[in-house]
C-alpha cells in the first residue's frame, strides 16, 4: 500500500492498475488456469466467488444480477481513508477484468465501471485499461457486464483440470490469507464475535498472543487504531440491525454494547448523518411510495444520498446492505 501511495504522489495514480493488467496465468497457484477450465463464464465466476474470502480477506465481494446486467462489486469491509488500500482495490478491479478476458480469450464487453478512488485528471489511463468510461468516487469498485455473459462457454474447458486444481487451491490459498496485515486479521476476528459489548484491546491481544502495547504498535504502523476498527464494526452492525425493523432500538443498543438507546443514536448520527428512527422512516417511505423490495429501495436510497452529498459512510452502507442484507431480513422487511 505504501508503494501505491508513493507512486500516486509522484504522478502515477494508476501504476498498480497498469501492473495488474498484465495478468500472468501462472501465478496464484494456477488460479487463472483453474477458472478458464470451467464450462461457462458463470461457473468460473461462481468459483471465484467461492474463493473470495481468501482472495479478499479485508473486503466484501458481491455478484448481483439485475434484469439484464451482472454487477461484480468489491469494497473494503471497514471505513478506510487510506489511499493505498483503495488503490489496491482499483488494481484488483483491473486484474479481475483481465482475468475474465483470459477466461474468454477476448476482451469482456464491460458496460460500465465504478471506482471508489477519486479522479485526479488521469482517468483516461484507467479507461484505456478497462475499455469503457469509469465513474470515480463511487461507493464500491464494480464491473457491469451483460447478464447473458454467464452462459458463455469457455474455450479452455477441461473437467479434469478443474478437479485437479481445485484441491491445490484449497490447500494453498488459506496460507496466503494468513499473511494479510494485522488490521485485516483483527477485522476478521471482530466479525466473528457474536457480542461486541465487552470486547477490549486486551481480548484482541490475547487472540494475537501478544501484549496490548505490541498490538497497538502494529496497528499504528498501518495507520489504524483498535477503537476505530471496533467502532466501524459496531456501526456496520448497528446499520444492519436498524434496517431489520423487527428489533426495537433499545435491544439494538444493548446487543452492540452501547450504554442505552441515546448512546446508539448519538454514535449512529455521528457516522451516518441521521438517527436510526429516521433511517427506518426513510426506508418505509421509499418502499411505501414506490412498492419496491428492500434491496431495490436501498439501492435507490444510496443513489439519493449520493446526489444529496450525504456522509460517505451512509452511501456506502446503503449500497453494501442492498447486496449483503440477510435473506431473512429481506423477507421480513419487504412490503
Amino acid at each position: 500500500m505504501q508503494l501505491f501511495e508513493l507512486l500516486h504522489a509522484q504522478g502515477e495514480p494508476h501504476a498498480g492498475a497498469k501492473l495488474a493488467a498484465q495478468v500472468d496465468p501462472g501465478v496464484a497457484h494456477g488460479l487463472v488456469y483453474f477458472l478458464r477450465s470451467h464450462a461457462s463464464l458463470g461457473q468460473a465466476l461462481q468459483a471465484l466467488n467461492d474463493l473470495s474470502p481468501w482472495l479478499l480477506p479485508d473486503g466484501h465481494w458481491q455478484m448481483h444480477g439485475g434484469a439484464s446486467t451482472l454487477q461484480i462489486s468489491m469494497a473494503p469491509s471497514y471505513e478506510s481513508q487510506r489511499l493505498g488500500r483503495l488503490l489496491r482495490y482499483e488494481s484488483g478491479l483491473v486484474w479481475l477484468h483481465g482475468l475474465i478476458a483470459r477466461c474468454l480469450d477476448r476482451a469482456p464487453p464491460v458496460e460500465r465501471v465504478a471506482c471508489m478512488t477519486a479522479d485526479v485528471g488521469r482517468g483516461a489511463e484507467l479507461e484505456a485499461l478497462l475499455g469503457c468510461t469509469v465513474e470515480f468516487g463511487a461507493p464500491s469498485f464494480a464491473l457491469h457486464l451483460p447478464l447473458s455473459c454467464l452462459d458463455w462457454p469457455l474455450p479452455g474447458h477441461s473437467p479434469g483440470l478443474v478437479h485437479a486444481l481445485r484441491e491445490a487451491l484449497q490447500r494453498q490459498l488459506p496460507r496466503q490469507a494468513a499473511a494479510s496485515d494485522k488490521a485485516e486479521q483483527l477485522l476478521r476476528w471482530l466479525r466473528r464475535q457474536t457480542d461486541l459489548s465487552g470486547i477490549s484491546l486486551e481480548d484482541a491481544a490475547r487472540y494475537f498472543e501478544c501484549s496490548p502495547s505490541t498490538l497497538r504498535r502494529w496497528l499504528a504502523q498501518e495507520s489504524v487504531k483498535f477503537a476505530d476498527l471496533l467502532q466501524m464494526q459496531r456501526s456496520w452492525r448497528a446499520f444492519m440491525a436498524v434496517l431489520d425493523r423487527r428489533m426495537p432500538l433499545p435491544e439494538v443498543a444493548e446487543a452492540l454494547g452501547y450504554a442505552d438507546r441515546a448512546g446508539l443514536e448519538r454514535a449512529f448520527h455521528a457516522t451516518f448523518g441521521l438517527r436510526p428512527a429516521q433511517l427506518r422512516q426513510w426506508l418505509s417511505d421509499v418502499q411505501g411510495q414506490q412498492g419496491l423490495g428492500l434491496a431495490e429501495a436501498l439501492t435507490q436510497m444510496a443513489a439519493q444520498a449520493r446526489r444529496e452529498s450525504r456522509p460517505e459512510a451512509l452511501v456506502r452502507s446503503l449500497s453494501q446492505a442492498a447486496d449483503t442484507l440477510p435473506l431473512q431480513i429481506r423477507d421480513a422487511a419487504a412490503p
